[in-house]
């Protein structure tokens, strides 16, 4: 019982993979938005700007690496 289950949500994750993956976008862009928009980054505060990008790589290198992974599934 357990195992179709566990079979029945991979093949979801699959089929709708694309579309976690713009979700991620779009959260991710909401959020960092946010941020911005909130005024965190008024003043010499050169410490948030680091914060910042960092998080813009990561997501980034997030994305990179599930594309390369479907990718790879597709080959």
């Amino acid at each position: 019982m357990q195992l179709i289950f566990i079979n029945s949500m991979k093949a979801i994750l699959n089929k709708y993979r694309f579309f976690f993956i713009l979700l991620f976008i779009f959260g991710f862009i909401f959020g960092m938005d946010n941020v911005i928009l909130s005024g965190s980054f008024k003043g010499i505060e050169t410490y948030k700007h680091f914060i910042y990008m960092g998080c813009l790589v990561v997501g980034v290198l997030f994305l990179i690496y599930q594309i390369m992974k479907e990718d790879e599934k597709n080959n």
